[in-house]
């Protein structure tokens, strides 16, 4: 392409600009050069007028003016289009050949390049369409863009370039055009294939590397799609990228033990490739090593690999099962997504982490043994699988969204519950957006928080039963679950999050446990089916915004403590709402808008003996038309902490229980007067209401 790109633009030139005579300092035999007066060397150019014609010997050197001259480079364009040129012979004094030394000398059919030169400049031999073989050098170490572009008689090639580090690049290939050349014979010496060398010989059908050859280079094979074998020698250390991909005509290929990586897309799209073994040398296969080897049946992954780079195995259509070694800790995205024909797969358990998408649309897998080594399942690791049943063992941190959605939309699927301990954040593993594949969930007897959208909108879900290690309900856990009736929760749980049980139309009553410390927004908004009361436990420090909006069917709300924040719009929406009744002396602090206004207007507002002056003056509760004094003596009767330690209301008096006789109990009004401080166990207070006591540095609220 280069090539035609200058071909047009000198064209051009000639058209618009005159002739100028091409400059030379001496002509010897026929042949033009200049002399380089400070290299003392020469250099064999043009003569303008593409006359060279036959065969043509280039001498060594060259005399001129009494002093003799090396003939060290062939320059740019010197024989360009001299088409009646048919071989020349190159001195082994010549180091270099320039850019489009030879180009379009189509009637050339023979040249030698000899071992002195080093460089081979872009479009050297271009458009030589009569050129048949060519032998390139030990000596090389450079071989320029489209060197041998549309040589398309071409049939053989000798590569004998030792260290040869650059051969064209990836837009402008040496060989492209070179659609006859069928012949490759690499030297017994090379210890490089370098970047790009045979990209898109197609007509290749089998080549030799020899076991000098230490590395394959970056793309070195790739397109050659005639090539059906290749074997690589146990001196290769590295397949580079792409180095065979595309070659679709490749159904073997037999990589030696001292291989130790195999490149990103190294054999991608090898579509005839049936089998490979990998030895156990290597450590790593690179991303999309393997990718769309669609007639890859079986595949051995020895134990010396540790990773499995992204999309290694992708598109593997073919292949029906995979057995990962114990060695590797990490699966990677997409590595066998797509392997349509997969039916059985086993992961070790020194596996840390499932990628995302790792084995997406795996179809044909229907069951899956994740071990207890995992700590996290990526995004769709398993999306588009048909798996039935689904065990989350107790190592698992982290879940990533629609980790099992199944291809086949008629599936329900049962979950065993064990992670102790994941809080990821994602959209949920079984929900798909318009709906949830969850019918059945058990958790296991050590799980203490369950992630957000982990059940999220599961219709077909109608019980639960939480664990009693249970310390915490991520966001949205189980929203929209509208066949759940009932909940019990474990008087572990101590924060229920946001949006946890929204929607959950069918949900009749909850009863919460003392344990309890936070209800996030709108927890249980539009929860309709809830009936009559609901009571907040004394420890519950806020109700989020919305928590209970919506809820249609509460009639009384009951608020324990003073401690408690109520955010704005709670109760917002509870239309039947019917009485409120609130424990503590001190209002508890709320917004005007954390309850309805019909409930400001129709409900009864009942606050414990002399605190009605403190509501009706206190934000949220002095929107309240009827509130009433009510003798909540029932209330805090008994008052307990973890050591034992009781503080009991009975008869008007305090009794503490549990401590030391030593220990000294002090009583305090919500003042901050303190009103005793002794070490009887029985004390009379003066007068009804709301008190603190301590002992043995625990503080309790009580009230007459």
């Amino acid at each position: 392409m280069r090539q035609i790109i200058k071909q047009i633009f000198t064209a051009i030139c000639l058209a618009v600009i005159p002739i100028v005579a091409f400059a030379y300092d001496v002509e010897v035999d026929g042949i033009y050069y200049n002399i380089g007066n400070s290299t003392k060397t020469a250099t064999v150019v043009s003569n303008g007028k593409n006359s060279y014609s036959g065969r043509i010997t280039i001498p060594k050197r060259v005399s001129s003016g009494g002093m003799t001259y090396p003939v060290t480079a062939v320059g740019d364009e010197a024989f360009e289009e001299c088409n009646k040129l048919t071989s020349v012979t190159i001195p082994n004094s010549v180091t270099s050949i320039g850019e489009s030394a030879f180009s379009n000398c189509s009637g050339l059919t023979s040249v030698t390049i000899p071992n002195s030169v080093t460089s081979i400049g872009d479009g050297a031999f271009s458009g030589c369409s009569g050129l048949t073989s060519v032998t390139i050098p030990n000596s090389v170490t450079s071989i320029g863009d489209e060197a041998f572009y549309g040589c398309s008689e071409l049939t053989s090639v000798t590569f004998n370039a030792e260290k040869c580090t650059k051969m064209g690049s990836y837009s402008y290939l040496v060989f492209i055009g070179c659609t006859s050349l069928t012949s490759l014979t690499i030297g017994d010496r090379v210890t490089i294939i370098p970047n790009y060398a045979f990209y898109g010989c197609s007509g290749l059908t089998s080549v030799t590397i020899p076991n000098s050859v230490t590395s394959i280079g970056e793309s070195a094979f790739s397109r050659c799609s005639g090539l059906t074998s290749v074997t690589i020698p146990n001196s290769v250390t590295s397949i580079g990228e792409s180095a065979f991909s595309r070659c679709s005509g490749l159904t073997s290929v037999t990589i030696p033990n001292s291989v130790t990586s195999i490149g990103e897309s190294a054999f991608s799209r090898c579509s005839g490739l049936t089998s490979v073994t990998i030895p156990n040398s290597v450590t790593s296969i690179g991303e999309s090593a393997f990718s769309r080897c669609s007639g890859l049946t079986s595949v051995t992954i020895p134990n010396s690999v540790t990773s499995i780079g992204e999309s290694a195995f992708s598109r593997c259509s073919g292949l029906t099962s995979v057995t990962i070694p114990n060695s590797v800790t990490s699966i990677g995205e997409s590595a066998f997504s797509r392997c349509s024909g997969l039916t059985s797969v086993t992961i070790p358990n020194s596996v840390t982490s499932i990628g995302d998408g790792a084995f997406s649309g795996c179809s044909g897998l229907t069951s899956v043994t994740i071990p207890n080594s995992v700590t996290s399942i990526g995004n769709g690791a398993f999306y588009n699988c048909n798996i039935e049943n689904v065990t989350i063992p107790k190592s698992v941190l982290s879940i990533g969204s629609g980790c099992f959605i199944p291809s086949d939309k008629d599936i329900t699927i049962s979950v065993n519950f064990n992670a102790i301990n994941c809080t990821t954040e994602s959209l949920g593993p079984f929900w798909a957006g318009s709906q949830s594949y969850l019918g059945e969930i058990k958790f296991g007897d050590k799980v203490k928080s369950i992630p957000q959208h982990l059940c999220y909108s599961a219709e077909k879900l109608t019980e639960i039963n939480l664990p009693a290690s249970l310390e915490s309900i991520g966001d949205h856990a189980f929203g929209g679950c509208i066949g759940l009736t009932t909940v019990e929760f474990p008087q572990s749980l101590t924060n229920i999050g946001s949006g946890a049980f929204d929607n959950c139309v069918g949900l009749a009553a909850v009863k919460f446990p003392k344990s309890l410390i936070s209800i996030g927004g709108v927890a249980f908004s539009g929860c309709i089916g809830l009936k009559s009361k609901l009571t907040i436990p004394k420890n519950v420090e806020s109700v989020g915004v919305g928590a209970f909006s919506g809820c249609t069917g509460i009639t009384t709300v009951t608020i324990e403590s003073s401690e408690t924040l109520l955010e704005a719009y709670a109760f917002s929406e509870c239309t039947s709402i019917k009485s409120v009744n609130v424990f503590s002396t001190l209002p508890p602090i709320g917004t005007d808008d954390t309850f309805a206004l019909i409930t400001y207007r129709d409900a009864t507002l009942n606050v414990p003996k002399t605190a009605k002056d403190a509501y009706t003056r206190q934000t949220c509760w002095r929107n309240f038309r009827h509130v009433e004094e009510k003798d909540f003596g029932g209330v805090d009767d008994v008052t307990a902490d973890e050591d034992g330690i009781c503080v009991n209301v009975r008869d008007g008096q305090v009794e503490v229980s549990g401590a030391d006789t030593s220990e000294e109990v002090r009583v305090y009004d919500m003042a901050g007067m303190e009103i005793y401080r002794g070490t009887d166990r029985t004390i009379t207070l003066p007068t009804k209401g709301v008190y603190i006591v301590k002992v043995a540095g625990r503080t309790f609220k009580v009230a007459l």
